[in-house]
């Protein structure tokens, strides 16, 4: 009997302590999560901001404005992960408006001017194969790029603006670029390769403008989804934004809102997505006239 009486007790106090324990765990599990540190958290309120969605019939697409400020919050949330110093920072921001800069792009009066074709219209004896006149074409982009970059950096403004220089603000170097990730969540396997020329923008007067690259609607080869949609597909489109034929910009200062628009494609007759402008973004996290610091 005193034996039984031990047993019961011990049985009670370890039933005692597990449900103290499972409480400890609820407890710790409920409480509040930490708040995702500010370069982070600057980032995703961008990106909630220039991002867009829709599913029709078990078709998922997204498409990201991929504007000069989603690019640096973007950029800045990386550095904040892998605790890059000011001059990492600087040279990403560098590198970020040397590939606009120095980019091909379809030539034509249709097309935009590349930093190439301006620095020719300013010296039309500019011979690329004179080592002497390549390298001053060299200083000539650095210090343009440095120009622009200092405009990114300039503590005296927001670290996220409508614009930084006239070429940079939506348009990355005069092109409006966009992002899709698309993904099949039903099952039904739909044609992907060509949805490129099933793709327009729309501004707020009701002009229509289709996207331009070096593989016909792509940019370039690499962007080019696969044949079909059979799980995921993620590829760029660019649209040019200044023009070199003098026409008015897709996107420009008084410019209210951007549509863009899937017609005929994934059983869905047309596709919308729609963009208020200018964007609202977020005060950047402990700048007071200052950059970021880690």
């Amino acid at each position: 009997m005193i034996l039984e009486n031990i047993a019961q007790n011990r049985f009670k106090l370890m039933m005692r302590l597990w449900i103290c324990m499972l409480f400890c765990t609820l407890a710790i599990g409920c409480g509040p999560r930490e708040a995702p540190p500010p370069a982070r958290r600057m980032y995703s309120q961008v990106l909630r901001q220039v991002a867009r969605s829709m599913e029709s019939e078990g078709t998922y697409v997204q498409v990201i404005f991929r504007t000069t400020a989603f690019e640096i919050a973007r950029l800045y949330a990386e550095a904040e992960k892998k605790g890059w110093d000011e001059g990492q920072i600087r040279g990403k921001l560098r590198y970020l408006v040397l590939v606009f800069v120095d980019s091909p792009y379809p030539p034509g009066d249709r097309g935009l001017l590349s930093f190439y074709q301006i620095y020719k219209a300013l010296d039309p004896s500019f011979d690329p194969g004179n080592p002497l006149q390549r390298a001053q074409y060299e200083v000539f982009r650095s210090k343009y790029v440095d120009k622009v970059v200092d405009a990114f950096l300039n503590p005296a403004l927001p670290g996220l603006r409508e614009r930084y220089l006239e070429e940079w603000g939506y348009d990355l170097y005069g092109r409006l670029v966009f992002s899709f990730y698309l993904e099949n969540r039903g099952g039904k396997i739909l044609p992907v390769k060509d949805i490129g020329r099933h793709i327009f923008l729309e501004d707020d007067k009701g002009n229509k403008y289709g996207p331009m690259g070096l593989a016909g609607p792509y940019p370039y080869d690499y962007d080019v989804p696969p044949e079909s949609l059979e799980t995921t597909a993620r590829f760029r489109l660019f649209f040019v934004n200044r023009r070199s034929d003098g026409r008015p910009p897709i996107v420009g200062k008084d410019t209210k809102h951007l549509k863009l628009v899937i017609e005929d494609w994934g059983g869905k007759p047309r596709w919308e997505f729609v963009w208020d402008l200018p964007f609202r973004y977020p005060e950047w996290p402990g700048r007071k006239g200052k950059a970021i610091r880690f």
